[in-house]
């Protein structure tokens, strides 16, 4: 938001008269922004009348690659592992490398790692094998992960896929070596209109999936936080804090547990 030239909050809300007044944004009524708003898939973004007369407030609920936002006053910290039992971030096949290298998942040009709390059914199905251990240590069962609440990852356009003041961890210049490359972007519109439930923080068509060990993380020192709608962010994840990657494409397999390639 900074270059469009608004003022933040460090709880990332700008006005919203202000942003509709610039470039862009031209024809966007207040209507169409709180249809937005309500309908989103993946609840990215959140209204608030200000203080004072300031009139409405909105704000990307995650996502900010803003470094004056201020994480404890956006977002809420995870004080126990055992609040996020499941804790896992989707990435490509192609990005595995660059991950390895690095030795940790990192924010890139955001300024957390997105992790999503659940596994929607459509992830599910690509999977021939009992669910990995979760982030806490303790192993989960698909059912309890099917369970768990699916609807819990914008730079400006409202209603885009990425727009507004996230950039999604897919999109270009998104989390480490994430982005979505045209192909996969068309997989994932076609998966998601075949009906496939969103998970925010989790791409409907990643290729890996990648566990957290939350708990160990947390004794290292890593961070965890809980978004408005759901999604898990930590600063970094060291790989030494990975509990396991599974293959989609092939079945979900193991290629990494425990902090180490299989």
């Amino acid at each position: 938001m900074q270059e469009l030239g608004l003022d933040m909050s460090p709880d990332g809300f700008v006005s919203l008269s202000d942003l509709l007044s610039k470039k862009g944004f031209g024809g966007i009524s207040v209507d169409t922004v709180r249809h937005v708003v309500a309908t989103n898939d993946k609840q990215r973004f959140a209204l608030k009348e200000g203080e004072g007369g300031a009139g409405l407030l909105i704000r990307a609920n995650q996502g900010h690659s803003v470094k004056t936002v201020d994480a404890e006053q956006l977002l809420t910290p995870v004080t126990s592992a055992g609040d996020v039992p499941v804790c896992v971030h989707g990435t490509y096949k192609r990005a595995w490398p660059d991950i390895l290298a690095s030795g940790a998942l990192l924010p890139m040009s955001r300024t957390h790692v997105h992790f999503a709390a659940s596994i929607p059914p459509a992830i599910q199905a690509r999977r021939q094998r009992t669910e990995p251990a979760a982030a806490g240590g303790e192993r989960a069962s698909t059912a309890s992960a099917a369970a768990a609440d699916d609807d819990s990852s914008a730079q400006p356009q409202l209603g885009s896929d990425e727009g507004g003041a996230e950039a999604d961890a897919n999109s270009t210049g998104g989390e480490q070596f994430g982005e979505c490359a045209p192909g996969e972007r068309a997989q994932e519109q076609s998966s998601l209109s075949a009906g496939a439930a969103v998970v925010s923080g989790l791409r409907a068509n990643c290729q890996l999936l990648v566990h957290a060990d939350v708990a160990k993380a947390m004794a290292r020192g890593v961070a965890f936080y809980t978004s408005a709608n759901g999604v898990i962010l930590a600063p970094s994840l060291p790989l030494a804090c990975v509990a396991l990657v599974e293959d989609l494409t092939q079945g979900g397999a193991a290629i990494f547990r425990d902090g180490a390639p299989i």
